[in-house]
């Protein structure tokens, strides 16, 4: 049996038996193949040329999601270019607003009401998609003074396509740099050939020579290149929010964690409650904040919820920055991933249970309830066990969701909660 992509990237792969496979027939990488009873060999004749490969091996998954194989791959920054490394003053982690996905406004006066609702709610940055290029200079400029005097950056949308050669990425990089734009999200790579693996160096080497962070959108897994280039905050290669067709998306939020999360930090614009939650609950938009943690977390809601009282205290306390990750144990597809502010967790799940994604709720009492099928917000509190009663489906205007919140509040040590789990699970979780 082999599966395989039909396109020069990674998208939807194809599964065929091996013998059925013709001579000619495209096969993108990367393949993978089982061959009866275990048995075979791969041959390649003639001359090829690849690029080296990583595979990286662990007692458990707390081994490989902590793995530092991959930056110690990768050489340290340029002493001369970026002499502190990760600690460079203009190099900033933090939450963005990012305007794309909702439905405000998209002038100046829009914008600086993103840039207002970002420093009401602590968050440090704004990202402003491609209608800024349609501005004059002085409206660029007035936006990002206004943005400053609030404590928030200012990030350009651009094409990649606009940026292929050395003059192009000169200008624009200047040009962020003189009118004080922190940061470039740089969009629509989509595959990973040679001429476009090195238009990631040569952009990255450019925005640094310039003091300019960068986000890559629509782009090939990272690998680790970020330690070469701390600059580089963060970079997609996931079917995140923007993914409007994804139906069975609590499935796909609790494989991330320990799959495509181990090649680096993912942009997956997390958290928001329209239709585009699919069979997730308010209370697993939350908890995404704080799994898909990255250096620039990019917050995709909605101006209006950011308005609700209740809408407003999510925002403030979501915050994936920094987090020490531990998995206590996998089985298959659908475990519950719980995160706290020091440590993740992954909980073997119920894998016969398709309808449980829903069943979100939240307790803090010390005591044990009749087990049924949950997904919960717990204290870290050792040698306590826990068992969660079913809840239907919360909405942001329940006692349940309200609880969020105030649980937050209840516990001495916020940093040792841990937040809402995304797929509901049936057992004890120590």
């Amino acid at each position: 049996m082999v599966w395989r992509t039909d396109g020069h990237y990674e998208t939807e792969y194809v599964k065929k038996d091996i013998a059925d496979v013709e001579s000619g027939e495209w096969a993108g990488p990367p393949l993978t193949f089982k061959l009866p009873a275990g048995n075979g060999y791969a041959s390649i004749t003639g001359t090829i040329a690849t690029p080296w490969r990583v595979v990286m091996v662990g007692k458990d998954l707390n081994t490989l999601v902590n793995s530092t194989i991959l930056p110690n791959l990768c050489p340290p920054p340029d002493p001369k270019l970026l002499p502190q490394g990760i600690h460079t003053s203009w190099i900033k982690p933090g939450r963005a607003v990012w305007r794309y996905l909702d439905d405000g406004l998209q002038g100046v006066e829009g914008m600086k009401e993103f840039s207002r609702m970002a420093s009401e709610l602590g968050f440090d940055h704004s990202i402003l998609q491609e209608f800024w290029s349609k501005w004059t200079t002085e409206r660029r400029k007035e936006v990002v003074a206004y943005s400053r005097k609030l404590g928030v950056s200012i990030w350009f949308w651009k094409h990649s396509k606009e940026l292929r050669t050395p003059e192009a990425r000169e200008e624009f990089f200047k040009m962020l740099h003189d009118f004080g734009v922190a940061g470039a999200k740089i969009d629509f790579f989509d595959h990973e050939a040679r001429e476009l693996i090195d238009l990631y160096e040569a952009l990255l080497q450019k925005a640094a020579e310039y003091h300019v962070m960068v986000v890559f959108h629509g782009a090939n897994k990272p690998t680790s290149r970020a330690r070469t280039w701390p600059n580089e905050m963060v970079r997609e290669a996931v079917r995140g929010m923007e993914s409007s067709a994804l139906k069975d998306r609590a499935w796909h939020e609790t494989t991330l964690p320990i799959t495509r999360c181990l090649a680096g930090p993912a942009d997956y614009t997390a958290m928001m409650f329209n239709e585009r939650r699919r069979n997730t609950t308010a209370a697993h938009q939350i908890a995404s904040m704080a799994i898909f943690s990255a250096p620039l977390l990019h917050d995709c809601r909605s101006r209006n919820h950011s308005e609700k009282p209740r809408g407003r205290r999510h925002q403030e306390r979501s915050s994936g920055l920094g987090r020490d990750h531990r998995f206590a144990g996998f089985r298959d597809r659908g475990t519950c991933s719980l995160c706290s502010a020091k440590r993740e967790y992954l909980v073997p799940g119920d894998n016969e249970c398709k309808n449980t994604a829903r069943a979100d709720v939240i307790s803090h009492r010390r005591r044990v309830i009749k087990p049924r099928r949950f997904a919960t917000i717990l204290p870290m509190m050792p040698a306590w066990k826990w068992r969660i009663p079913f809840a239907s489906e919360p909405t942001l205007s329940t006692s349940a969701c309200e609880k969020v919140v105030d649980c937050s509040l209840a516990f001495p040590h916020p940093s040792e909660l841990v937040a809402i789990s995304l797929r509901s699970v049936v057992g004890e979780v120590p």
